[in-house]
């Protein structure tokens, strides 16, 4: 079972989550076949999170929160229900969501600098430009003497950091992270999370996290 837990913008002056919902989740379910027939890995999940809120998916191993997330960004299209992005239903959410996954998936031939970039050279942004705002936003994640490393040059939790730093970049409206601060330390952590909070309070997007 899936469990939700919310709250708004934060303490700061930033946008609280009272404006417009950004996503709606109404009646979702996904099933796959089975050997004894459909087997639902969601069902009939509703949420709704609106514009500068923070959503945390919470419950037990495989129930299903990765999935979802899976679903929200257009990657599975769910068996039952809508998904609604900016009032916009459709599996054309994929390029409009921001989506770290568990694993990092970094570009192995790309350095850090590459991989921050690429969801900003997706959207067609000037490389130069592109290089600039990933540089100055590594230093919130402690990469600012990394960005010329290749993956494999880093620890796990250097990886970790880095696919953040990726899919916080291209400021897109819906932010969906998967566990993404399991690989830190507790430290590192820490000013993450901070970060995150800076987000909802200085910014409209709103972040559904596992």
């Amino acid at each position: 079972m899936i469990e939700t837990a919310s709250t708004g913008g934060g303490t700061g002056s930033g946008p609280a989550a009272t404006g417009p919902a950004r996503l709606v989740i109404r009646n979702v379910s996904l099933e796959v076949a089975g050997e004894h027939g459909p087997a639902s890995i969601i069902k009939e999940i509703d949420i709704t999170v609106k514009a500068g809120e923070f959503i945390a998916l919470v419950g037990p191993s495989g129930c299903g929160k990765s999935t979802l997330l899976n679903v929200i960004s257009g990657l599975l299209a769910p068996t039952h229900g809508t998904v609604t992005l900016d009032g916009e239903q459709g599996a054309d959410r994929l390029g409009r969501v921001a989506h770290m996954h568990q694993r990092d998936l970094l570009l192995p031939w790309r350095t850090v600098l590459g991989n921050a970039r690429l969801g900003l050279e997706l959207r067609r942004v000037d490389r130069r430009e592109a290089d600039r705002l990933a540089t100055e936003l590594a230093a919130r994640f402690g990469l600012a003497d990394d960005l010329e490393k290749y993956p494999w040059q880093l620890s796990g939790g250097m990886r970790q950091r880095a696919a953040l730093l990726r899919v916080s970049l291209p400021q897109s409206g819906l932010l969906l992270l998967d566990e993404p601060f399991g690989a830190l330390d507790a430290i590192t952590r820490s000013e993450l999370q901070r970060w995150l909070s800076d987000v909802l309070d200085r910014t409209d997007r709103a972040i559904v996290l596992v």
